[in-house]
């Protein structure tokens, strides 16, 4: 992508954007448009079933081509959605064998979790999304005690008059702290974040050589935008952070955008966008997980099961229980 010029993969949401493994980033409206933006491109055209089942690739296990019956083809995007504005060329199951993707082993094998600056009783609980970020990649997960407010460039933003940090020198700091035996570390914040001067902000930005992410929940907040939380907030704020944080730690384990069907790894150019997101990842993207972890996929979906359960996360929960049927 054209865009970013050499940000490393971008993450989440909007950021994420055009997915080659190694970079990628995106945000709702960067300030001025640059020439890749204005150019006339051909629409996005969604892959036909033949192309989805060639991306699956050859001789797939039962529970993969079981799962295609539960994921809708990726629509046509809509005028202010990510594929309308950023070309992909996807990334098939071989593609991403032959990538040779980083994976975990012996040594590096943890996931860490850093939250970033002040976290208060009522944002998303961060205890929970280490359990689910364990349970969704079969790896010990640690969360860390909070960091204080970073010494970083920080700056007001134009449109929302918030404090902003800058997501590059974030990075910079996150792999100062690496652990060891780390195979990621994810710093989670409550501020709002951006990549670079044109940038109006992006959910978040990671690196995949140097193993470290960093996301911001801000504006999945009500609050951010000065409106209540409600009365669900909790269920819909861990929601949100769940699928932030499965979607990046996904691009961390190379697996670039999905083009093919509604899946997790979709990329996302606004928060309407994400809302829709799935939660799940597709059959091409879960052979890809299934390829980096070597996870016993049918105990893993149990297991979320009983998460989401216990959560009041309804949907997903049934969800899981057609396809465990």
């Amino acid at each position: 992508m054209q865009l970013l010029k050499s940000w490393p993969i971008a993450l989440l949401l909007l950021l994420i954007p055009g997915c080659t493994p190694s970079r990628s980033v995106a945000s709702l409206s960067p300030t001025p448009p640059t020439v890749a933006q204005t150019e006339e491109k051909p629409p996005f055209t969604p892959p036909d079933a033949e192309q989805r089942m060639d991306a699956l690739g050859r001789d797939p296990e039962p529970i993969f081509t079981h799962l295609v019956g539960f994921f809708e083809p990726i629509p046509a995007p809509g005028s202010r959605d990510w594929l309308a504005s950023h070309e992909e060329t996807g990334q098939t199951y071989r593609q991403y064998e032959l990538s040779l993707p980083n994976r975990p082993d012996e040594v590096r094998s943890k996931i860490y979790i850093l939250p970033l600056g002040k976290f208060e009783e009522d944002d998303p609980p961060l205890e929970q999304v280490r359990e689910y970020t364990g349970l969704f990649f079969g790896l010990p997960v640690v969360l860390l005690e909070p960091s204080s407010k970073p010494e970083v460039t920080k700056r007001t933003n134009d449109f929302t008059q918030q404090e902003q940090w800058h997501a590059g020198e974030l990075l910079d700091l996150l792999e100062s702290k690496l652990p060891k035996d780390a195979y990621c570390l994810l710093g989670v914040t409550m501020t709002d974040i951006y990549p670079d001067e044109e940038w109006n902000y992006v959910f978040g930005l990671a690196s995949l050589n140097r193993r470290v992410g960093v996301y911001s929940l801000a504006r999945y907040d009500p609050e951010f935008f000065g409106d209540s939380r409600g009365e669900n907030w909790r269920v819909d704020g861990l929601e949100k952070s769940c699928k932030v944080l499965a979607h990046e730690t996904g691009h961390m384990l190379g697996m670039a955008h999905c083009i093919f069907y509604d899946c997790l790894m979709n990329g996302s150019n606004n928060l309407g966008e994400m809302d829709r997101q799935n939660s799940f990842l597709c059959p091409i993207c879960l052979r890809k997980l299934k390829h980096a972890l070597g996870i016993d996929l049918h105990k893993r979906y149990q297991d979320l099961l009983q998460f989401f359960e216990r959560n009041q996360l309804e949907e997903q929960s049934e969800w899981l229980r057609k396809v465990l049927r």
